[in-house]
């Protein structure tokens, strides 16, 4: 090929690239990028620091961050929160990312053989029934989450390059074009929703089908949770965290996460619900650590959930702060009310209605 016809694919080629990134830039003006801390992020900011409470959990571990900051500005920085949010959950994979990402920062020692973050004295484990729900399926957020270069390339070793193991493949690729919208929306849809919304503006009627048709899925996705919740690798994993954080002498309190009221019926409250609130005690309680069950018992109503009918908003975060500060967690900011006192006790603050 001649020097011409060279040049002329590298025009092309920069030509397209520029308008892909024009077009990027554009649709973000419509639907902007949405960045989330996730475990590499949290791991990185561990191993710079020293908080006094870790938080670990799904993506609704997130919501620890809005109380890190009330909590610092109440204490002084007394009290340091730092959440580790594990993205779709599941108690086997909490374990994991304890094990092998949470410890070795926890064992650490300094030049002089004493440990490089002293001060964590308590770990808030945050669940719901999601969490102990066993698909058939190897988690791929273990991969895709948790992972680091280093799993990743014994796993290809032992197994070769297998879907399950790609999946990390798929988050470092994630990682690289976090400014891109286009990359980022792969398999969610926010911008066609969005570029659509915008154009066509809001329809009420539409939204509000869309909302019934969402909510009832959801509440049909709960009910048959009953059928295998409570799995039982991810009952163990949580024995086992307990467990492991108990012979370090870490305090350790388990939240169930409050979730959206519409998405809860009668049904999945008597079944889902009490089934994996039961069980979490059952593991929790003989080790003297208390349950604060908040999935229906909470100030939240259908408003403070996202779109996604499962995340809380920012509005939402900051009453759900509040309230837990006023009551079940109120330890976080007054140390005389004693972390492990308040098991069966109703939160001291109260609903919005």
């Amino acid at each position: 090929m001649s020097r011409h016809s060279w040049r002329s694919v590298l025009l092309v080629g920069v030509f397209a690239a520029a308008v892909v990134v024009a077009c990027d830039l554009a649709v973000q003006r419509v639907v902007p990028i949405q960045h989330q801390t996730e475990v590499e992020d949290a791991i990185a900011e561990l191993r710079d620091s020293d908080p006094t409470v870790l938080v670990l959990g799904s993506s609704h571990a997130r919501t620890w961050e809005v109380v890190g900051e009330e909590v610092a500005r109440r204490t002084n920085g007394a009290n340091r929160i730092l959440a580790v949010p594990v993205e779709f959950g599941k108690l086997r994979v909490y374990d994991w990312v304890l094990r092998h990402r949470i410890l070795p920062l926890l064992d650490d020692l300094g030049p002089e053989g004493r440990p490089r973050r002293p001060s964590v004295s308590h770990v808030i484990l945050v669940t719901e029934w999601w969490d102990s729900l066993d698909d058939g399926t190897p988690p791929a957020n273990l991969p895709s989450r948790a992972w680091t270069s280093r799993d990743f390339l014994e796993d290809a070793a032992e197994h070769g390059l297998v879907a399950y193991n790609r999946n990390w493949l798929t988050s470092r690729w994630l990682r690289l074009t976090r400014g891109s919208i286009l990359a980022q929306d792969r398999g969610y849809g926010r911008v066609s929703k969005g570029l659509v919304r915008a154009i066509r503006g809001d329809d009420p009627e539409s939204a509000r089908q869309d909302t019934v048709f969402r909510v009832r899925k959801w509440q049909r996705m709960i009910e048959a949770g009953a059928e295998g919740v409570c799995a039982p690798e991810d009952m163990a994993a949580l024995a086992d965290m307990i467990s492991i954080l108990e012979d370090r002498d870490l305090d350790v309190t388990i939240v169930l996460y409050p979730r959206k009221p519409a998405t809860i019926t009668p049904r999945a409250k008597e079944t889902t619900l009490a089934t994996y609130a039961r069980e979490v005690r059952r593991v929790a309680e003989p080790a003297g650590v208390p349950v604060h069950d908040w999935s229906t018992e909470n100030p939240l109503t259908d408003r403070d959930f996202r779109d996604d009918f499962d995340h809380v908003t920012p509005e939402g975060n900051r009453l759900l702060t509040e309230w837990m500060l006023d009551g079940d967690l109120r330890w976080l900011v007054a140390p005389d009310a004693g972390a492990n006192v308040t098991a069966d006790a109703k939160p001291a603050g109260g609903g919005r209605s």
